[in-house]
């Protein structure tokens, strides 16, 4: 594959990742709202309402944007070892490895942060229990 296709390839994986994990984060953070305010739609939630939002809603979400980013930065990753060696341009390479820490920090980001908030969820889902 030519060095000039894979840059718009790369350019295009990074967009649409991008774009898809920003859409997600917004879901994620109204769902982690609902779960913490307990309304929805001007309607107070029941603890166990609550508590299924966050075991089946807002968990596999935060471990699904998680996967996306990583996949993402393992993709942008092999770019450089489709390419043909003798038309791929120089720095190529380096540019590939310094895009993927983007996506591959936020799956860090994505279960780093995800425990923090998961715990700060559930004391709080305690807390207004009690």
């Amino acid at each position: 594959m030519a060095s000039d296709q894979l840059t718009l390839v790369l350019l295009a994986a990074f967009r649409a990742g991008t774009s898809a994990i920003i859409s997600g984060i917004k879901i994620l953070n109204e769902t982690r709202d609902r779960i913490i305010v307990g309304i929805m739609d001007g309607k107070v939630m029941s603890i166990e309402h609550r508590r299924q939002l966050l075991n089946h809603d807002w968990i596999p979400l935060r471990l699904g944007l998680a996967s996306v980013s990583l996949v993402l930065a393992i993709i942008i990753i092999s770019l450089p070892y489709l390419a043909n060696r003798e038309i791929m341009k120089p720095g190529f390479s380096t540019v590939c490895y310094i895009t993927a820490l983007v996506p591959f920090c936020g799956f860090l980001n994505f279960l780093v942060f995800g425990i923090s908030e998961w715990r700060f969820m559930k004391r709080e889902l305690l807390r207004t229990a009690a």
